[in-house]
């Protein structure tokens, strides 16, 4: 009786692991589409990138092909100035600013 009593608890744990497995396995599934179309999304083409650090311009150069202190260099000038558009105080407001210049914002924050 207490072996059967035993097996029985065995097999009901196993299903349960297997059905908590297969549930598990279909959200990474889930949690792998939503991350991989976001990531897509998030891209921009090489045209877009020029309308930013302009590169091309300044150096003549494409931006895979500069150092790391150029970039800097051209961002530093590129970007706005945080204290005209209020940027690092809590009462910003997006709307005054333009979509390619909050862009450049975001960039400012990072």
């Amino acid at each position: 009786e207490q072996i059967t009593e035993t097996l029985t608890q065995f097999l009901g744990w196993s299903l349960l692991n297997a059905d908590t497995y297969v549930k598990i396995s279909k959200l990474e599934s889930g949690k792998d589409i939503a991350l991989e179309t976001l990531m897509y999304h998030s891209k921009c083409t090489d045209k877009e990138l020029q309308t930013i650090l302009k590169t091309e311009e300044k150096l003549d150069k494409a931006a895979v092909d500069c150092e790391q202190k150029d970039m800097i260099r051209i961002l530093k000038e590129e970007l706005p100035d945080p204290s005209n558009v209020e940027l690092y105080e809590f009462h910003f407001s997006d709307l005054d600013v333009s979509e390619f210049d909050l862009i450049k914002c975001g960039i400012r924050c990072f």
